[in-house]
Protein backbone atom coordinates (compact mmCIF):
# COMPACT_ATOMS: atom_id res chain seq x y z
CA UNK A 1 0.00 0.00 0.00
CA UNK A 2 1.13 3.55 -0.66
CA UNK A 3 0.41 6.45 0.94
CA UNK A 4 -0.15 10.45 -0.14
CA UNK A 5 1.70 12.34 2.72
CA UNK A 6 1.46 16.28 2.65
CA UNK A 7 2.57 18.47 5.52
CA UNK A 8 2.42 22.44 6.11
CA UNK A 9 5.04 23.51 8.70
CA UNK A 10 5.75 27.45 8.97
CA UNK A 11 9.36 28.67 9.39
CA UNK A 12 8.21 30.34 12.64
CA UNK A 13 7.13 27.22 14.19
CA UNK A 14 10.39 25.26 13.19
CA UNK A 15 13.58 26.47 15.03
CA UNK A 16 14.75 23.18 15.10
CA UNK A 17 15.02 22.32 11.32
CA UNK A 18 11.89 19.83 11.57
CA UNK A 19 11.26 20.14 8.19
CA UNK A 20 15.01 19.05 7.02
CA UNK A 21 14.54 16.27 8.71
CA UNK A 22 11.34 15.25 7.78
CA UNK A 23 13.23 15.15 4.12
CA UNK A 24 16.09 13.59 4.53
CA UNK A 25 13.75 10.47 6.51
CA UNK A 26 11.68 10.94 3.02
CA UNK A 27 14.62 10.56 1.16
CA UNK A 28 16.22 7.62 3.05
CA UNK A 29 12.87 5.64 2.80
CA UNK A 30 12.90 6.67 -0.83
CA UNK A 31 9.44 8.69 -1.27
CA UNK A 32 8.23 10.08 -4.15
CA UNK A 33 8.58 14.04 -4.35
CA UNK A 34 5.50 15.19 -5.75
CA UNK A 35 5.96 18.72 -5.12
CA UNK A 36 7.00 20.68 -2.02
CA UNK A 37 5.74 19.01 1.01
CA UNK A 38 4.09 16.12 -0.62
CA UNK A 39 4.98 13.41 -1.05
CA UNK A 40 4.03 9.80 -1.97
CA UNK A 41 5.10 6.75 0.56
CA UNK A 42 5.64 3.19 0.68
CA UNK A 43 5.97 3.25 4.37
CA UNK A 44 5.62 4.77 7.19
CA UNK A 45 9.29 4.35 9.17
CA UNK A 46 9.03 4.95 13.21
CA UNK A 47 11.81 7.39 12.50
CA UNK A 48 9.31 9.34 10.42
CA UNK A 49 6.19 8.43 12.43
CA UNK A 50 8.31 10.18 14.80
CA UNK A 51 8.95 13.47 12.84
CA UNK A 52 5.49 13.65 12.05
CA UNK A 53 4.07 13.62 15.47
CA UNK A 54 6.43 16.26 16.37
CA UNK A 55 5.38 17.96 13.84
CA UNK A 56 1.79 18.43 15.00
CA UNK A 57 2.89 18.91 18.38
CA UNK A 58 4.21 22.74 17.47
CA UNK A 59 0.78 23.09 15.50
CA UNK A 60 1.66 22.07 11.82
CA UNK A 61 -0.59 20.71 9.38
CA UNK A 62 0.14 17.19 8.34
CA UNK A 63 -2.07 14.71 6.18
CA UNK A 64 -1.65 10.88 5.38
CA UNK A 65 -4.11 9.30 3.13
CA UNK A 66 -3.71 6.22 1.03
CA UNK A 67 -3.12 6.55 -2.32
CA UNK A 68 -4.64 5.53 -5.54
CA UNK A 69 -3.63 7.16 -8.75
CA UNK A 70 -6.82 7.15 -11.02
CA UNK A 71 -6.13 6.77 -15.01
CA UNK A 72 -7.91 8.78 -17.55
CA UNK A 73 -7.59 6.44 -20.18
CA UNK A 74 -8.25 2.99 -21.01
CA UNK A 75 -5.25 0.53 -22.19
CA UNK A 76 -1.81 0.71 -21.54
CA UNK A 77 -0.57 4.40 -20.51
CA UNK A 78 3.89 4.15 -21.49
CA UNK A 79 6.51 6.32 -20.03
CA UNK A 80 9.65 7.24 -21.78
CA UNK A 81 12.47 9.24 -20.67
CA UNK A 82 15.34 9.90 -22.84
CA UNK A 83 19.28 10.23 -21.56
CA UNK A 84 20.53 13.50 -22.81
CA UNK A 85 23.24 11.82 -24.97
CA UNK A 86 20.88 9.88 -26.85
CA UNK A 87 20.57 11.97 -29.89
CA UNK A 88 19.30 9.47 -32.50
CA UNK A 89 15.93 11.67 -32.95
CA UNK A 90 15.33 9.76 -36.19
CA UNK A 91 14.96 6.41 -33.90
CA UNK A 92 13.44 8.31 -31.15
CA UNK A 93 10.87 9.34 -33.12
CA UNK A 94 10.36 5.73 -34.26
CA UNK A 95 10.15 4.83 -30.74
CA UNK A 96 7.25 7.24 -30.00
CA UNK A 97 5.37 6.23 -33.35
CA UNK A 98 5.62 2.10 -32.61
CA UNK A 99 3.53 2.56 -29.53
CA UNK A 100 1.22 5.25 -30.59
CA UNK A 101 0.29 2.96 -33.73
CA UNK A 102 -0.78 0.34 -31.05
CA UNK A 103 -2.71 2.99 -29.45
CA UNK A 104 -1.10 3.19 -26.45
CA UNK A 105 -0.55 6.45 -24.98
CA UNK A 106 2.50 7.80 -24.13
CA UNK A 107 4.34 10.51 -21.86
CA UNK A 108 8.04 11.83 -21.87
CA UNK A 109 10.26 13.46 -19.14
CA UNK A 110 13.54 14.25 -19.57
CA UNK A 111 16.33 15.00 -17.02
CA UNK A 112 19.37 17.14 -16.73
CA UNK A 113 20.88 20.19 -15.38
CA UNK A 114 17.56 22.45 -17.23
CA UNK A 115 15.12 19.61 -16.43
CA UNK A 116 12.35 19.38 -14.06
CA UNK A 117 14.34 16.15 -12.86
CA UNK A 118 17.65 15.87 -12.52
CA UNK A 119 18.44 11.99 -12.63
CA UNK A 120 16.96 9.38 -14.74
CA UNK A 121 15.55 7.77 -11.35
CA UNK A 122 14.39 10.70 -10.51
CA UNK A 123 12.25 11.23 -14.14
CA UNK A 124 11.16 7.87 -13.82
CA UNK A 125 9.82 7.89 -9.92
CA UNK A 126 7.86 10.80 -11.17
CA UNK A 127 5.92 8.80 -14.11
CA UNK A 128 5.21 5.94 -11.49
CA UNK A 129 3.49 8.19 -8.96
CA UNK A 130 1.55 9.26 -12.79
CA UNK A 131 0.26 5.78 -12.99
CA UNK A 132 1.68 4.58 -15.61
CA UNK A 133 1.87 0.74 -17.09
CA UNK A 134 5.70 0.62 -18.33
CA UNK A 135 8.95 3.12 -18.74
CA UNK A 136 11.21 3.09 -21.76
CA UNK A 137 14.33 4.23 -20.45
CA UNK A 138 16.27 4.90 -23.92
CA UNK A 139 20.33 5.64 -23.73
CA UNK A 140 23.18 5.31 -25.65
CA UNK A 141 26.36 3.69 -24.18
CA UNK A 142 29.44 1.78 -25.63
CA UNK A 143 28.51 -1.73 -24.92
CA UNK A 144 26.08 -3.66 -23.88
CA UNK A 145 28.07 -4.38 -20.41
CA UNK A 146 27.74 -0.35 -19.82
CA UNK A 147 23.70 -0.89 -20.89
CA UNK A 148 23.31 -3.39 -18.24
CA UNK A 149 24.83 -1.05 -15.47
CA UNK A 150 23.18 1.68 -16.34
CA UNK A 151 19.60 -0.01 -16.53
CA UNK A 152 20.28 -1.35 -13.28
CA UNK A 153 21.72 1.59 -11.34
CA UNK A 154 18.08 3.68 -12.94
CA UNK A 155 16.38 0.84 -11.46
CA UNK A 156 17.74 -0.20 -8.49
CA UNK A 157 17.75 4.07 -7.58
CA UNK A 158 13.97 4.25 -8.18
CA UNK A 159 10.96 2.90 -6.43
CA UNK A 160 9.75 0.28 -9.49
CA UNK A 161 11.88 -2.49 -7.83
CA UNK A 162 8.95 -5.18 -6.84
CA UNK A 163 6.31 -2.60 -8.05
CA UNK A 164 4.23 -3.85 -11.44
CA UNK A 165 5.52 -1.60 -13.52
CA UNK A 166 7.54 -2.78 -16.81
CA UNK A 167 11.11 -1.01 -17.50
CA UNK A 168 12.24 -1.54 -20.46
CA UNK A 169 16.02 0.22 -21.48
CA UNK A 170 16.06 0.73 -25.49
CA UNK A 171 20.14 0.86 -25.77
CA UNK A 172 22.13 2.16 -28.57
CA UNK A 173 25.03 0.07 -28.22
CA UNK A 174 27.91 1.95 -30.33
CA UNK A 175 30.39 -0.94 -30.16
CA UNK A 176 27.87 -3.55 -31.54
CA UNK A 177 26.50 -0.17 -34.06
CA UNK A 178 22.90 -1.29 -33.13
CA UNK A 179 19.93 -0.92 -31.24
CA UNK A 180 18.86 -3.48 -28.12
CA UNK A 181 16.32 -3.70 -26.01
CA UNK A 182 17.32 -4.76 -22.35
CA UNK A 183 14.08 -6.19 -19.74
CA UNK A 184 14.54 -5.46 -16.88
CA UNK A 185 11.02 -6.63 -15.15
CA UNK A 186 8.28 -9.04 -16.84
CA UNK A 187 7.07 -6.83 -19.69
CA UNK A 188 3.32 -7.44 -21.12
CA UNK A 189 3.14 -9.53 -24.58
CA UNK A 190 1.71 -6.35 -26.36
CA UNK A 191 4.78 -4.25 -24.99
CA UNK A 192 7.67 -7.23 -26.01
CA UNK A 193 5.86 -7.06 -29.77
CA UNK A 194 6.47 -4.07 -29.90
CA UNK A 195 10.22 -4.29 -29.49
CA UNK A 196 10.66 -7.21 -31.49
CA UNK A 197 8.25 -6.77 -34.28
CA UNK A 198 7.84 -3.44 -35.18
CA UNK A 199 11.24 -2.15 -34.02
CA UNK A 200 12.78 -5.19 -34.49
CA UNK A 201 15.30 -4.95 -31.57
CA UNK A 202 16.82 -7.77 -30.29
CA UNK A 203 15.54 -8.65 -26.68
CA UNK A 204 17.58 -9.30 -23.35
CA UNK A 205 17.05 -10.41 -20.52
CA UNK A 206 18.74 -7.86 -17.69
CA UNK A 207 17.01 -9.79 -15.03
CA UNK A 208 20.50 -10.95 -13.50
CA UNK A 209 21.71 -8.28 -11.48
CA UNK A 210 25.58 -7.56 -12.26
CA UNK A 211 28.69 -8.43 -9.67
CA UNK A 212 28.83 -6.17 -6.76
CA UNK A 213 31.00 -3.28 -7.69
CA UNK A 214 31.45 -1.32 -4.18
CA UNK A 215 33.11 -2.60 -1.49
CA UNK A 216 34.33 -1.08 2.01
CA UNK A 217 36.70 -1.84 4.42
CA UNK A 218 37.53 -0.04 7.14
CA UNK A 219 37.73 3.84 5.83
CA UNK A 220 38.62 2.69 2.46
CA UNK A 221 36.07 2.29 -0.52
CA UNK A 222 36.90 0.34 -3.49
CA UNK A 223 34.50 0.93 -7.05
CA UNK A 224 34.53 -1.37 -9.77
CA UNK A 225 34.19 0.74 -12.71
CA UNK A 226 32.86 -1.48 -15.84
CA UNK A 227 32.73 -0.85 -19.85
CA UNK A 228 36.17 0.82 -19.81
CA UNK A 229 38.58 -0.39 -22.60
CA UNK A 230 42.03 0.57 -22.13
CA UNK A 231 43.55 4.31 -23.34
CA UNK A 232 40.61 5.93 -22.49
CA UNK A 233 40.44 9.02 -19.94
CA UNK A 234 38.54 8.34 -16.56
CA UNK A 235 36.46 11.10 -15.41
CA UNK A 236 34.86 11.76 -11.70
CA UNK A 237 32.58 14.22 -11.72
CA UNK A 238 33.52 15.30 -15.09
CA UNK A 239 36.89 15.78 -14.04
CA UNK A 240 39.52 13.72 -15.58
CA UNK A 241 41.57 12.01 -13.10
CA UNK A 242 43.09 8.72 -15.15
CA UNK A 243 43.63 7.24 -18.17
CA UNK A 244 43.15 3.45 -18.15
CA UNK A 245 46.13 1.16 -18.95
CA UNK A 246 43.09 -2.01 -18.78
CA UNK A 247 40.07 -3.42 -18.94
CA UNK A 248 39.92 -3.80 -15.33
CA UNK A 249 39.67 -0.90 -13.29
CA UNK A 250 38.77 -0.41 -9.47
CA UNK A 251 38.94 3.37 -8.31
CA UNK A 252 39.89 3.59 -4.36
CA UNK A 253 39.35 6.14 -1.96
CA UNK A 254 40.08 6.95 1.87
CA UNK A 255 38.14 8.90 3.65
CA UNK A 256 36.68 10.76 0.63
CA UNK A 257 39.87 11.32 -1.09
CA UNK A 258 40.82 9.38 -3.89
CA UNK A 259 44.08 7.61 -3.65
CA UNK A 260 44.24 5.07 -6.35
CA UNK A 261 42.95 4.24 -9.61
CA UNK A 262 44.24 -0.10 -10.19
CA UNK A 263 44.51 -0.46 -13.71
CA UNK A 264 44.97 3.10 -14.91
CA UNK A 265 47.64 5.65 -14.40
CA UNK A 266 46.46 8.71 -11.72
CA UNK A 267 46.30 11.98 -12.39
CA UNK A 268 48.00 13.69 -9.37
CA UNK A 269 46.85 17.25 -10.02
CA UNK A 270 43.57 16.68 -11.09
CA UNK A 271 43.03 14.11 -8.42
CA UNK A 272 43.72 17.26 -6.13
CA UNK A 273 41.23 19.48 -7.97
CA UNK A 274 38.79 17.04 -7.84
CA UNK A 275 38.77 17.16 -3.79
CA UNK A 276 37.12 15.28 -1.25
CA UNK A 277 34.14 12.65 -2.47
CA UNK A 278 31.63 10.28 -1.71
CA UNK A 279 32.93 7.29 -4.03
CA UNK A 280 29.66 5.25 -3.78
CA UNK A 281 27.12 7.95 -5.70
CA UNK A 282 30.03 9.55 -7.71
CA UNK A 283 29.42 10.11 -11.29
CA UNK A 284 32.17 8.18 -13.29
CA UNK A 285 32.30 8.12 -17.17
CA UNK A 286 35.04 6.69 -19.29
CA UNK A 287 35.96 8.47 -23.04
CA UNK A 288 38.19 8.02 -25.36
CA UNK A 289 39.64 11.37 -26.29
CA UNK A 290 42.20 12.70 -28.73
CA UNK A 291 45.03 15.14 -28.13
Amino acid sequence: MKYLLLYDINEKIDPYGLRVRIVRELRKIKAINIQRSTWIVSEISEKLRSLLLEAENIGAGVMINKYEPIKIHKGFFIGLVKTPSFEDYKFLDKIRKAFISEDLKLKEKSYGKFSECKTPSEAVDVLYSEGVDAIIFATKTKNLENAMYMGYAVLSNSSLLGEPVAFVEIAKVEELDKFMAITWTQIPPQILSILSSILNLTIVNGSSLPQERITTKGKFVYRKVFGVSSGEDIYIEDIPVAKAESENIVIISHKGHIVDVSGALLDHDRIKELGKIKLETATIKSFKTHH
